[in-house]
């Protein structure tokens, strides 16, 4: 029973390691150098395809205008899972952390938000950008400050036969509040 536990431990470990490896091909970029905290809450894009006027994202948040996916390799579709929020506030103890997936990754593009709803770049497509902003709220920070984190989008791309093959990559992101 034990090779059989060391072997599985091994197999997992590997597994977890290839996922975690950042991916080189794949590149974001976000339309703003520095993001301000904007003090109100806002309607999410999800709400915006939705027709409701309904401001569910929390005050105070920051506003990405577009993400701009850029692929070396276009040979395989990319499929986007989520995109990882994590930013560390000055002074606090906690990062800061948000995971948009589901119906919320597909509302950033309209192109996304057809169909299935997968947030998919198709083979062959080198650069991809959101139309929609994506808001991002319920941070708490002391006005004047400013903070930085990452934005790491994790998915997998699939080739022509079917195989997946897991990615990850990030930008930098910087916020600032309003003093």
């Amino acid at each position: 029973m034990k090779p059989n536990i060391l072997l599985l431990t091994i197999v997992t470990v590997g597994l977890l390691s290839s996922c975690s490896q950042e991916d080189s091909k794949n590149e974001l970029k976000v339309t703003s150098a520095t993001l301000m905290l904007i003090p109100d809450k806002a309607i999410s894009c999800l709400n915006e395809r939705n027709g409701l006027a309904l401001k569910d994202v929390a005050a105070d948040y920051f506003r990405v205008p577009a993400m701009t996916f850029n692929r070396q390799d276009t040979k395989n579709d990319l499929i986007i899972s989520s995109v990882n929020i994590s930013i560390e506030i000055p002074g606090s103890a906690n990062t800061f952390k948000k995971v948009v997936s589901g119906d919320d990754l597909a509302a950033l593009s309209s192109a996304w938000y057809v169909g299935n709803k997968d947030a998919l770049i198709p083979a062959g497509q080198a650069q991809f950008v959101t139309d929609c902003a994506l808001k991002v709220g319920g941070i708490t920070m002391t006005p004047g400050l400013s903070a930085s984190g990452t934005m790491e989008v994790r998915g997998f791309e699939r080739d022509a036969n079917g195989e997946e093959y897991p990615v990850r990559f990030s930008s930098v992101i910087s916020i600032e509040s309003v003093p």
